[in-house]
């Protein structure tokens, strides 16, 4: 919420921005999700050697998760987040795609949120991630998102590039390099870096 209201104001609560602009959770929802299935390596026509980005694929779920958030709260539905569990089915890229083309007919068809999110958890066990990867992954990404809100990213002057890596990267491999950094202390790091460029 904090991120939204930074963000948006509290008004977004409401279904707009401070500046008056309709806010569409939905359709946020649905274009991280084609993101997702995007970094699938599943052109028949190009690239046809390379690898699924599945780094960037998680970044993706992540950035899905904020906005079923959102949505959830917008719809007051927020009790039924606390009542969903995550399967144990593990990584399956199959099912992963399938799941994620279902949650974008989901979102374009401005279904309940709680259908979405239901799909959303098994996107989550499809991609072999736990509650923790989920908890964990959404800290740095809402740090993230934070320090390119304070550096311009809703103006665009924010550089998302940096040194030809995208910020999204350099933010979790901060993390992975230091398991124990606080949310602060990354926040510091990034600030320290963007300077640099």
């Amino acid at each position: 919420m904090q991120l939204n209201n930074s963000t948006n104001g509290e008004i977004w609560l409401d279904g707009k921005t401070k500046d008056g602009r309709e806010i569409n959770w939905n359709m946020c929802i649905y274009m991280e999700a084609v993101e997702a299935l995007d970094s699938f390596n599943w052109k028949h026509w190009k690239d046809i050697d390379s690898s699924d980005d599945m780094d960037n694929i998680k970044v993706e779920i992540i950035d899905i998760w904020h906005f079923v958030m959102s949505e959830a709260i917008f719809q007051k539905e927020i009790d039924f987040l606390t009542q969903l569990k995550i399967g144990d089915a593990g990584f399956d890229r199959k099912k992963l795609i399938k799941s994620l083309e279902k949650l974008v007919s989901i979102a374009s068809n401005y279904e309940n949120i709680k259908i979405a999110t239901t799909e959303f958890f098994k996107i989550l066990s499809y991609a072999g991630m736990s509650i923790n990867d989920l908890y964990k992954n959404y800290l740095v990404k809402n740090i993230l998102n934070k320090f390119r809100q304070d550096n311009g990213y809703k103006n665009g002057t924010y550089i998302k590039n940096w040194d030809g890596v995208e910020d999204n990267v350099v933010a979790f491999g901060i993390v992975e390099k230091q398991t124990s950094i606080s949310p602060d202390e990354l926040y510091k790091e990034l600030n320290d870096y963007y300077k640099t460029l």
